[in-house]
């Protein structure tokens, strides 16, 4: 990750001073990583508007959305339908002695993750109440339409919603049901179906009266008043 933020060289002669994992050979010098390499790559960082953490999905892309000015972005949580769980090799069958190695030849990528991941932490902290909410209210949308492999089309997805607001809805959660409807509706795929059927799929539980709050909260909110 460093290296590439950096800059990639050449193939050249190969070193001991680094190792590739995959092919088991020595790193070749030109894609060795120094303390130059790790300030380039910071540097790099600074012109980037947000940058994504893939454990902190959420917070990053609702932060993404602020600094980009952006209606929400919907998105479904991937899964990986296709990984063996016979692998002979995995994070938890690493001996400590091999951990520590590869984060030993791995340690500017460390240093720069985890300057990342402070970064973020800070961008939060300062964030408003609503931010939390926001982040809680996406992960309840992600949540809902998480796929499975049977679960992957438009329409099983649209489904997948519908049980999920309404188990929103029966458990008393109306406020926070209004809201992930109200991101789906803004979905270009999803949301069609949504705007013309939600009195068929949740007229019992609320009325016209109740989206148009919903609307004008997030109105309201700096995330999305000038993308609604």
């Amino acid at each position: 990750m460093t290296r590439r933020l950096a800059g990639i060289g050449q193939m050249e002669e190969g070193s001991s001073d680094g190792w590739d994992y995959l092919n088991n050979v020595p790193v070749a010098a030109e894609f060795r990583c120094d303390n130059e390499h790790y300030t380039r790559a910071i540097n790099a960082l600074k012109n980037c508007k947000a940058v994504i953490v893939t454990e902190r999905f959420v917070e990053s892309i609702v932060l993404l959305e602020k600094s980009l000015d952006l209606a929400p972005l919907i998105f479904c949580q991937g899964t990986n339908f296709n990984r063996s769980s016979g692998l002979p090799i995995s994070s938890e069958t690493l001996s400590p002695e091999f951990r520590q190695h590869i984060l030993t030849n791995n340690k500017f990528d460390v240093s720069l993750y985890n300057k990342i991941e402070k970064d973020l932490d800070e961008k939060i902290s300062s964030e408003p109440a609503s931010f939390a909410e926001a982040v809680m209210i996406r992960n309840i949308l992600r949540e809902i339409t998480k796929p499975s492999p049977s679960t992957s089309s438009t329409n099983e997805l649209g489904q997948a919603t519908i049980r999920g607001v309404t188990s929103l809805l029966q458990v008393g959660m109306k406020a926070d049901a209004l809201k992930v409807l109200f991101l789906v509706m803004l979905d270009p795929v999803l949301g069609a179906s949504f705007k013309t059927n939600w009195r068929k799929y949740f007229g019992r539980y609320f009325q016209l009266k109740d989206l148009k709050r919903t609307e004008e909260y997030y109105r309201e909110e700096s995330y999305y008043a000038t993308r609604l």
